[in-house]
């Protein structure tokens, strides 16, 4: 049988061409396998820094180190409040204005230990290589900040979740630790080492109190089986980080600590808790770390000290209450404040999280970190340019370093990652160039891509009922989101087949197909492309998974509606 395509258009009924339907097999299980690749690019990135860097300082080698310009620095993080969160915090509201405040970028993607890494280190999560919650490890070649200040005679002390101290064991002289660990993390198994890290000075929270560990804090996890989250309990979420404070400020008074970080975690715990942060249990969580804040600042003197206050990511509604590891504004926009004598009031604008790592280094007098990318934040230092120009010039030194070493790196990756992907990419141009085939051949196409259009806008409509944003992460990291907008793209076509056999329209739903293959093919493409410059950005992950999803929903559409017709006999 001769099948002529015009004829659907002039009353016929005829079946699709035989390449089409192996078209649409191969595009489906090409749009999955693509979408997979992209949800593991979520939550690892494709690349990450692979060199080694020395320290640009001369001054480290030599043993000279500069004029400190403070001599202690308070640094509080909490986990899981953004710029929207300080109105329901009467004390860090009153000090936005005697205090110099920037609206913070954090990394992204904005999780937990993804903010560990880039606070303390200066370096963004493609040179890190931590982009996710589990399984990532820092490079031990990472340099951080602790670890200059160590270096330059500092004692360094923490105090918060262990889970810091995956990354940072060694350059904390003192640490008083909880958990944060699950059953099945590494640190349960029998295999794990557990001579790994520093024994002296290390505390652990148990039973509401901190408990010499002479051997270790990972000997006395895996002695005692402490798991499954003990030290976070949102139950006692008031006197967990007041006990973590009161830890902290003895350390300060009593220990020595010339560098202290503490971090306060129970808004995050409260907001994953009751899956969002309208409620009562988020906005008293908010309430204590405010006074806890208020606790530290009242103890220090800022004559000679320098209080940092700050965030590792925000927390938005979301999907499942996930609520962060997004691109959006709430879980990326964290507050960032600096209070001492070498710093002005008010408010100075924008800056990126890794930004503070620079400024400390700065008024320390320690060497920069060898992988920091931040800047130095003069606009809200009270410093003359005599004083402040010494810091400015070893920080150019420090960034040409890391700039030539970096651009060295990528260079690397690219060619391996172009070598991993090449079959990836020729598959994507063949069946782009098949999609351009089948187009040419097909009449009436436009018409097909106005319904696929109509598509979209009926998905993007769906989707702003129930994700409230453009933006994906929040709920994209969870694989029932991914469920759930497949759902909703299957929906929106279902709609578009009503419609057409409403208006008596012929095969309309065969060329939103085409087109939906073609779009999806593209964005792969371009994905693809864009990964072999730069790290995978969350708009464009946002708009492979998208495109992705919404052409396997329309394959299967068109399935179910060929099968239906079959089964009417009107093919």
């Amino acid at each position: 049988m001769r099948w002529n395509f015009w004829k659907r258009y002039q009353g016929s009924t005829v079946r699709p061409p035989w390449y089409f339907i192996l078209f649409l097999g191969v595009v489906f299980f090409f749009s999955a396998f693509s979408l997979l690749r992209v949800k593991i690019n979520t939550t690892f990135f494709p690349y990450h820094a692979d060199f080694t860097l020395h320290n640009s300082d001369p001054g480290r080698a030599e043993g000279v180190w500069r004029e400190k310009l403070t001599k202690y620095i308070f640094l509080v993080v909490i986990d899981g409040i953004n710029e929207e969160s300080i109105k329901y915090m009467p004390f860090l509201s009153s000090l936005k204005k005697n205090a110099a405040y920037f609206s913070a970028h954090a990394p992204f993607p904005s999780l937990s230990r993804t903010g560990y890494a880039t606070l303390l280190t200066g370096a963004p999560p493609d040179v890190t290589g931590i982009s996710a919650e589990e399984k990532s490890v820092l490079d031990s070649r990472i340099d951080s900040l602790p670890n200059q200040l160590q270096y330059a005679g500092w004692k360094t002390a923490f105090v918060g979740s262990s889970r810091w101290l995956e990354f940072f064991d060694t350059v904390f002289d003192l640490a008083a630790v909880d958990s944060s660990y699950n059953t099945g993390d590494a640190i349960f198994k029998e295999e794990i080492s557990l001579n790994s890290g520093t024994t002296k000075g290390r505390e652990i929270l148990w039973h509401g109190t901190y408990q010499d560990t002479p051997d270790g804090w990972r000997y006395f996890t895996k002695r005692f089986g402490l798991q499954n989250i003990y030290g976070d309990d949102i139950a006692t979420s008031k006197s967990e980080d007041g006990i973590r404070t009161s830890k902290a400020l003895r350390m300060w008074k009593k220990e020595g600590a010339d560098f202290l970080l503490l971090h306060l975690q129970t808004p995050l715990y409260a907001a994953k808790k009751s899956q969002g942060v309208q409620n009562g249990l988020y906005l008293n969580a908010l309430r204590e770390s405010d006074l806890n804040i208020e606790r530290v600042l009242n103890a220090i003197n800022f004559k000679t000290s320098t209080l940092v206050v700050t965030a590792t990511h925000g927390y938005t509604p979301a999907f499942l209450g996930r609520g962060y590891g997004g691109g959006e504004a709430p879980s990326r926009t964290v507050p960032l404040f600096f209070k001492g004598a070498s710093f002005k009031e008010g408010n100075f604008g924008y800056a990126e999280l890794s930004d503070a790592v620079a400024t400390l280094t700065a008024l320390s007098g320690a060497a920069f970190p060898r992988h920091n990318s931040g800047k130095i934040l003069d606009s809200a230092l009270n410093l003359d340019e005599e004083t402040i120009n010494p810091a400015k010039f070893r920080l150019r030194q420090q960034q040409q370093h890391y700039n030539r070493a970096l651009h060295a790196s990528q260079k690397k990756f690219i060619k391996l990652y172009a070598k991993e992907e090449k079959v990836r990419t020729l598959l994507a141009l063949f069946f782009l160039l098949g999609i351009v085939f089948i187009l040419w051949k097909c009449a009436n196409f436009l018409r097909g891509m106005l319904f696929y259009l109509l598509c979209t806008g009926v998905t993007f409509g769906f989707y702003f009922l129930f994700f409230r944003t453009l933006m994906y992460p929040s709920a994209f990291l969870e694989w029932p989101a991914y469920y759930l907008l497949f759902g909703v793209n299957l929906f929106a076509g279902i709609l578009v087949v009503l419609f057409t056999r409403w208006l008596s329209f012929k095969e309309t739903i065969f060329h939103s197909v085409l087109f939906s293959g073609f779009i999806s093919t593209a964005t792969v493409l371009f994905v693809a492309w864009y990964a072999w410059i730069y790290y995978i950005d969350p708009t464009f992950l946002m708009v492979n998974i998208f495109f992705q999803i919404q052409a396997i929903a329309m394959f299967f559409v068109y399935t179910v509606d060929a099968l239906y017709r079959i089964m009417l006999g009107r093919m």
